[in-house]
């Protein structure tokens, strides 16, 4: 096998981009594969690296679908210029739970020495945000995972979510930070405006939240006027500015409803896993952690490390 891989700093780029990214080699063989494609069809590098793109077509080894509709050389799913890429098509790629997305995909070559091409690049992500945030929570419905007034993965799904963070953690040393986050004074909301205005601060929250967060991250609504965030593969100082950056997105959205424009303030309790660790007692220390955040005057992040 022809080994194809990004160096350290374009994997750092790579893996921080909303959009999948596949590297194939001229042997057709998949070299790389980055965080947000193993969140869009969720499989990991690991289960994909080493193996050719099309035996996907047939699902003969992972049973999946592939990226193109060819068998044929590298050439065909590559663009003939060296300069730009493919026009981008919308096509449907299977999850590894066996549902469909609708996503868009590009091919880029990749160059050697003298401009010679050495593999492609698949790059694929949302037709559009809200189109592909629709087909997935779609999906995510029909299995109880949808939260329904807010559109956003709801409390079964985040607790399966974290469950499974926690095993990859103990078992490869998969780095996370679970974040627990709650809108300030929303009772007072509530009290003031109605439960309808209420339920669109709500879902305003919930948008802000899933545009702002990596495609790897997770965020659901844990329940009432709180929200769950795993965010993955995060440094310390990351995490405060991604936070403090989410934090200030939240406080100066205006929430419109009717006549009545609302605007609210989060404040955020985040930890990480420690040697033993249970969802209940993770979950323990992010609610210390936000209601520290609260005591101290709400509006704040309160980062607890390991």
């Amino acid at each position: 096998m022809k080994s194809l891989l990004p160096s350290p700093q374009e994997r750092v780029l790579l893996d921080g981009l909303l959009s999948g990214v596949c590297f194939l080699n001229t042997e057709r063989l998949i070299t790389y594969w980055n965080d947000a494609a193993e969140f869009f069809l969720g499989y990991r590098a690991e289960d994909v690296v080493g193996k050719p793109c099309c035996d996907w077509i047939s699902g003969t080894d992972l049973n999946l679908v592939s990226f193109c509709s060819c068998q044929g050389s590298l050439e065909s799913c590559i663009p003939a210029s060296p300069i730009s890429g493919t026009v981008p098509i919308v096509t449907n790629l299977r999850h590894r739970d066996g549902y469909w997305i609708p996503l868009e995909l590009s091919s880029f070559p990749l160059l050697g020495r003298r401009g010679k091409v050495v593999g492609a690049a698949l790059v694929f992500g949302s037709v559009r945000e809200s189109r592909d945030l629709e087909n997935r929570l779609s999906e995510m419905s029909q299995i109880a995972y949808c939260d329904a007034l807010t559109n956003i993965p709801n409390r079964r799904y985040l607790e399966e979510k974290l469950q499974e963070a926690l095993r990859l953690w103990e078992e490869e040393r998969r780095s996370f930070v679970g974040v627990m986050c709650d809108i300030d004074f929303f009772k007072n909301v509530n009290d003031s405006y109605g439960h309808d205005v209420g339920d669109e601060v709500l879902k305003e929250v919930a948008r802000v939240l899933s545009h702002k967060l990596r495609a790897s991250d997770v965020v659901g609504r844990w329940g009432g006027e709180e929200f769950l965030i795993l965010l993955k593969n995060i440094s310390a100082e990351d995490l405060v500015r991604r936070l403090d950056r989410l934090r200030e997105a939240i406080g100066a959205t205006v929430i419109q409803s009717g006549m009545v424009e609302v605007r609210v303030t989060m404040s955020f309790g985040a930890t990480e896993p420690r040697k033993g660790e249970t969802p209940a007692s993770l979950l323990s220390r992010m609610d210390d952690c936000l209601y520290r955040s609260k005591r101290e005057g709400r509006n704040r992040v309160t980062f607890e490390p390991a």
